[in-house]
């Protein structure tokens, strides 16, 4: 699988997702939250719905994805 090169400075809940599902992992949505699992069913991470997410909550999203093992580069 290619690396995905993501920018955190503009990131909407939509391309969270979209680089999740990329990545491998599955998108559910919640009440307030979208929810990011890995193929067992665990919560890797929660989505706020916003259509720009704070640049600390997008890093620290992508930093519990790297973790998990997603092939993600951080510009």
């Amino acid at each position: 699988m290619k690396t995905q090169r993501v920018k955190i400075t503009d990131c909407s809940c939509a391309d969270i997702m979209k680089i999740a599902r990329n990545c491998g992992f599955i998108v559910t949505q919640g009440a307030k939250h979208c929810k990011i699992m890995d193929a067992a069913g665990n919560l890797i991470a929660p989505i706020p719905r916003h259509n720009q997410i704070k640049r600390e909550t997008a890093k620290s999203i992508f930093m519990r994805l790297k973790d998990c093992g997603a092939d993600i580069e951080i510009c």
